[in-house]
């Protein structure tokens, strides 16, 4: 996030706490927070008892009943789960192994006593075991150590750390980022930590357990037979967020439960203030989807005369995505890629794609969130008036890919006569359209009046700082110029998996229009599979001139989550805020662009070449593509302007 943004935020969120009043307008927001689901987590473990009565304990309450001389006891504690991804968790996220409603896992799980977590080297094989951390005032280790030696070294398939008396609890693995260093392997049905209060009662239960030899556990007054993470519907939800427009909204999941879900909230309901803000100004709007549900959908769009096209400069995709259903929870729990292609005055529509290849005449790219339904986005999209200025029809068609819970999609492109403020924001504020270095050879290609270059080796061209190298949004087009000629470039239709095949394409020749003013590559590019949390960087060497973008988002846990203020939907049901390779859930792909104009020959052809190379964590270089289980979506343009 730029630092006027973090001022800004700074300087206009506050925090308060205060108790609903008996007034009518508190009455009715309780009465809102009732309606709305919300679970507590619990952890349940269940005893047996040679006592002729049943004994359930809570937070809250005691029931007793009779039931025979093996009486089977509930103790109920609450818990604080691991920051998801450090560990697993069961909660409503895309890798829960279950309803969080329903206890998991369903037959009680085996429990272990672990008086000191931190001696790695005394622990006994746990394997099928949940453990129980004893407390310990004076321990020789973090809460994360613990965890990784009894799940990691001891085998163990839960670990649970018991605070010590008066002691709150904890986040396991808060700092975390991805699976490094945490104990989840991305087994489904493994890897879960959590940290529950001080209990004296499951304490002693569980001292006893460990004393007694297994064969006589059956002797024992009170034993301890299982574990399992439970939850309670709670009398209300804690959070409930009102809009700009005084509308009531949801806040997202609270899978890692801090004050920045609240901030997260906040964020992105100031980004649809402004939106909204947008939308009112006047516009021409054409409408080119509207609430279509599924994996495809076409449409033929009418459109308006050049001459009524020519009182507008600046061109948007307003998309909106939400799903069938009241609530988040209605919608589907993974993330997938809505594409949408247009022609125009063609009667051909492109070929069905499959989800990692896109077509050449992409349009605009998004990404399904994790379980929220109030996506919406203006994406920039100037360069489509080189298509729509001589156009009478356009052909639209959307490629998707759903999982459970088909997404309603709507798209409509709006002309405006003024730029974005949001735009010209962001541009006046330093970020970047590329690498500084390719910004610097730019530059100096125009000074100087080149026209060839050597092009440099990825050695060369490698930057390895890990600071952000591309822009959250496109800078706004020159007010003065508008887009006459878009040449479509490179595309993944043709080559998508990101191996060692990826760079053998062949080098465009163009011939530019005579008068032109500038001269932008465009290009929308997204990793996916196991490129999903790698960094790349993308060439486009204009004879001979190396344009570079950078994605090194991966290597931030927050890369996602500081682009909130700009769209991304907050707090989704899964590790939303971690940083991905060109795109982020529940977002718009914004656009790269890049200005060439110093690099175009005006008198003869123009040789356009792309490569691309993918981040080396370890060597701290850019290296040759080489992960064929990951892809790379692409489609680029070259868009002159007069």
């Amino acid at each position: 996030m730029p630092a006027d943004v973090q001022r800004y935020w700074q300087s206009h969120l506050f925090f308060a706490a205060d108790p609903l009043s008996a007034s009518a307008s508190a009455s009715g927001l309780r009465d809102v927070l009732v309606q709305w689901p919300y679970l507590q987590r619990q952890l349940t473990f269940t005893t047996t008892s040679a006592s002729t009565t049943t004994t359930t304990t809570t937070a809250t309450s005691s029931t007793t009943t009779a039931m025979g001389t093996a009486a089977a006891t509930h103790i109920t504690v609450r818990r604080l789960d691991g920051h998801f991804q450090f560990c697993n968790v069961v909660a409503w996220t895309n890798h829960s192994p279950t309803d969080p409603r329903q206890p998991y896992p369903p037959v009680p799980a085996n429990v272990t006593l672990v008086a000191n977590a931190c001696a790695v080297h005394t622990l006994p094989d746990l394997r099928h075991h949940w453990a129980v951390v004893q407390p310990a005032s004076n321990a020789s280790c973090s809460l994360e150590a613990m965890a990784r030696n009894v799940v990691n070294a001891a085998n163990a398939t839960a670990v649970i750390i018991m605070a010590n008396k008066g002691q709150p609890l904890t986040q396991i693995g808060q700092n975390a980022f991805e699976q490094d260093n945490g104990i989840w392997n991305g087994n489904d049905n493994q890897g879960f930590c959590t940290m529950i209060d001080y209990n004296p009662q499951l304490l002693e239960l569980l001292q006893h357990l460990q004393q007694q030899p297994e064969h006589h556990q059956q002797d024992a007054t009170t034993t301890i037979t299982g574990v399992q993470f439970t939850t309670r519907q709670a009398s209300s939800s804690p959070f409930v967020a009102i809009d700009s427009r005084g509308r009531l909204q949801e806040i997202g999941a609270l899978i890692n439960p801090s004050l920045s879900t609240i901030v997260y909230a906040a964020q992105g309901l100031d980004y649809q203030a402004r939106l909204h803000r947008r939308v009112s100004e006047f516009h021409l709007a054409i409408p080119l989807l509207t609430d279509v549900v599924g994996t495809s959908a076409r449409s033929s769009v009418r459109i308006p005369s050049s001459r009524a096209l020519s009182a507008f400069s600046h061109v948007e995709l307003d998309a909106r995505m939400t799903c069938r259903g009241t609530f988040d929870l209605d919608c589907d729990k993974w993330d997938h890629v809505h594409t949408v292609a247009m022609i125009c005055d063609n009667d051909d529509q492109p070929s069905a794609l499959s989800e990692a290849n896109v077509s050449p005449h992409e349009i605009g790219r998004w990404i399904t969130p994790y379980r929220r339904r109030v996506g919406r986005w203006l994406t920039p999209g100037t360069r489509l008036l080189a298509r729509l200025d001589e156009a009478s029809t356009c052909n639209v068609s959307l490629q998707a890919t759903d999982n459970g819970s088909p997404w309603v999609f709507s798209l409509t492109l709006r002309a405006f006569a003024t730029p974005s403020q949001d735009a010209e924001w962001m541009d006046a504020h330093g970020n970047l359209n590329g690498d500084d270095a390719t910004k610097a050879a730019a530059a100096a290609a125009a000074a100087a009046g080149a026209r060839t270059r050597t092009v440099a080796t990825a050695a060369t061209t490698t930057n390895t700082s890990r600071s952000q190298s591309r822009s959250s949004l496109s800078p706004p087009p020159p007010p003065s110029l508008r887009p006459f000629l878009d040449v479509p470039l490179f595309n993944s239709t043709i080559i998508s998996t990101f191996d060692e095949h990826y760079n053998n394409r062949s080098t465009i020749t163009i011939t530019a229009p005579r008068a032109f003013a500038t001269a932008t590559i465009e290009a929308l590019i997204t990793g996916h599979g196991s490129m999903e949390f790698v960094p790349s960087r993308h060439s486009f060497i204009v004879n001979g001139i190396a344009f570079n973008v950078s994605f090194m988002d991966p290597l931030d846990k927050d890369g996602c989550a500081k682009h909130v203020w700009a769209g991304v939907e907050p707090n989704g049901h899964g590790a939303f805020e971690f940083g991905r390779d060109g795109w982020c859930n529940g977002w718009h792909v914004p656009p790269v662009v890049l200005d060439v104009t110093a690099a175009v020959n005006k008198q003869t052809a123009t040789t356009i070449a792309y490569r691309a190379y993918q981040y080396d964590a370890h060597a701290e270089a850019w290296v040759e593509p080489h992960s064929p289980d990951g892809d790379m979506r692409l489609s680029s343009h070259i868009v002159f302007w007069k």
